[in-house]
This record gives structure tokens, C-alpha cells and sequence, in this order.
């Protein structure tokens, strides 16, 4: 593998079903090992790091914690935005050990597949896009975890993906048993 930095400006897509491989044509960029049955772990892998990526169990508005593979030290939390009310929340975001912060930040109003990884400034560094696309910015060339959030953006759709699907069946459980109910008099 190839460091990300120079994927800035091709067009990447996350391929897979059980491992998903960051690629262009042949080329791999990165990878998402998929967790086996009941492991809480998600590896992810390129040519700067190898990262574990937990996302069950973690409570106070945590959704993923990342962990540096091989020394097992905690670099990054990504969290829920501060919610406003009953519908409105602030971005969710990454804080990373050092104190940096970046937003992921939803680019579509109507659909839940479009997301960007965007900067203090609010300048996109990576788009994630529908069906698995990735595009990194060329200003992102420079950010020191450029990898990182590209590994944690794929890991991020893919709970996304995981979540929309839990509830399409969840609310076809309750249309189908709401269908069934007989009331007596």
C-alpha cells in the first residue's frame, strides 16, 4: 500500500462484503478488517498505521474509540455533537490525544450517505459518498491524520449503513405486527 496522501483528488471506493479494501482500479489504499461474531474490535489498516476501532459498549456520547494497533494507546474518540432541542445536534466529531478536532459533517439534508471530514475552519478534507466513494482533498495531503480519518470515516458509513438497516427491519417488524392486531369488544 501506498500512503494516502498521494490518492488526493482520485476518486477511491470502499469495495467488500466481510473485508472492505479502500481502492482505485487495482490499487489498494487502505483496509477494513471486518469484526468477527461478537468482537467488539474493527482493525484498519494502510501504509501509515494499523489502528483498532471499538464502536459497542462506549457510553457518555462516545461512538468510536481508536486505538494505535501496536502499542494499544488510546489516540482518537470520535463523539456526538451537543444536541439542541429535541431534533437538532451539533456535528459529530474526532478529538484526537493532542487536542485537535475535526467535524464529520453530513453534506445531504435528505440522504444519510454523504458526509465530509471537515477542518477548524470548516474546509472539506475527505468526501464520503454514495456507494462507497471516497475523494481526499489536496489540502488534506499535509493533515498528519489523513490516514486515520479515512479509516475512521469508512468505519463511521459503515455503522451508518449497519444502523439504517437495523431499523428498515425493526419498523417492518412493527408494521407487520400492527397489521396482525385484532382488537376485541
Amino acid at each position: 500500500m501506498r500512503p494516502l496522501s498521494e490518492a488526493a483528488g482520485q476518486e477511491l471506493q470502499w469495495r467488500g462484503k466481510e473485508e472492505f479494501e479502500l481502492r482505485t482500479g487495482d490499487e489498494i489504499w487502505a483496509i477494513l478488517h471486518a469484526r468477527e461474531r461478537r468482537a467488539e474490535w474493527t482493525i484498519g489498516e494502510t501504509a501509515d498505521g494499523r489502528w483498532a476501532l471499538r464502536s459497542e459498549h462506549i457510553g457518555s456520547g462516545e461512538i468510536l474509540v481508536i486505538t494505535e494497533q501496536d502499542t494499544q494507546t488510546q489516540i482518537a474518540v470520535v463523539r456526538h455533537g451537543r444536541k439542541h432541542g429535541l431534533f437538532a445536534r451539533d456535528d459529530d466529531y474526532i478529538e484526537f490525544a493532542d487536542g485537535n478536532v475535526v467535524a464529520w459533517h453530513k453534506t445531504s439534508a435528505w440522504r444519510d450517505d454523504e458526509w465530509d471530514w471537515v477542518d477548524r475552519e470548516e474546509r472539506p478534507l475527505i468526501h464520503f459518498q454514495r456507494e462507497h466513494h471516497v475523494v481526499i482533498e489536496p489540502n488534506a495531503r499535509s493533515f498528519p491524520e489523513l490516514s486515520l480519518l479515512v479509516i475512521a470515516g469508512g468505519q463511521l458509513i459503515q455503522l451508518h449503513e449497519a444502523a439504517r438497516k437495523k431499523a428498515a427491519v425493526l419498523a417492518g417488524v412493527a408494521t407487520a405486527t400492527a397489521s396482525r392486531v385484532v382488537v376485541n369488544h
